[in-house]
């Protein structure tokens, strides 16, 4: 008997408000990020300066709104299908199937209210992550019952529930104290951990596929091209602090 999940309303809901509070919190923390990074030169007086800073301000907002409305309509179509034997994931055009024999490991991510976030699924050599849908619990209960006995499950809580946008300004603005403190004291340091923490980023979006292994295959591309364009940008900023 074939069973199908889609997503939440009140999972895009609550993502719809995560991106409200980075479309707020982007601009304040790139003037921020001006100030102490330019603070002790006349360059953030500058009119010029400070046109250019808005003029990337409102532009990334703008990119910030458009992105997250395209995403989330892709995403609010997805759904998921239990057979008897496999997990099929649909979204677009893509059709992924998992098979519960192949299954080898399940980590489930909970709230702190105990509530199931999401659960990641590894088998054979990849892994999968399944959230936002409706019944999280009913689904992992299902995919329980039909795992293999060697299965490994563990359960992770976290302690802070990142859906809260209080808690991700706190988390926001504290990152910004840290960089801050590492500017202080050597601003070529500084230099260097912004870009090596971007190369970072921009290989976790290239190798770790962490929009496509939750969204469907349809998002890889736009996991390859934000991976990429991130790592041009720190290859830039490397090289020029070495010819500089």
């Amino acid at each position: 008997m074939e069973t199908t999940y889609s997503i939440s309303e009140n999972f895009i809901k609550l993502k719809k408000r995560t991106m409200l509070t980075l479309t707020i919190m982007m601009p304040i923390l790139i003037m921020l990020s001006a100030v102490i990074g330019f603070g002790n030169s006349t360059i953030i007086k500058s009119s010029k300066f400070i046109l250019i800073l808005s003029g990337i301000s409102i532009f990334l907002v703008i990119e910030l709104i458009v992105v997250s409305k395209i995403m989330l309509k892709k995403i609010k179509s997805n759904k998921i299908e239990f057979t008897d034997t496999a997990i099929k994931r649909y979204g677009g055009k893509y059709v992924e199937e998992f098979n519960f024999e192949d299954i080898t490991k399940i980590k489930v991510i909970k709230l702190p209210s105990k509530k199931i976030e999401y659960i990641k699924i590894k088998y054979k050599k990849k892994s999968i992550t399944l959230y936002g849908f409706e019944n999280l619990e009913d689904i992992f209960k299902k995919i329980e019952n039909k795992i293999p006995d060697t299965s490994i499950i563990t359960d992770k809580f976290w302690k802070i529930n990142w859906n809260n946008p209080f808690a991700m300004i706190v988390f926001m603005l504290l990152l910004l104290v840290v960089i801050s403190s590492i500017t202080r004291i050597n601003h070529t340091l500084y230099e260097y951990f912004n870009n090596v923490f971007t190369i970072g980023v921009s290989l976790y979006f290239i190798l770790g596929k962490p929009i496509s292994k939750s969204g469907g295959k349809r998002f890889r591309i736009l996991e390859l091209i934000l991976g990429c364009a991130i790592l041009i940008s720190s290859l830039i900023g490397i090289s020029s602090l070495f010819f500089n």
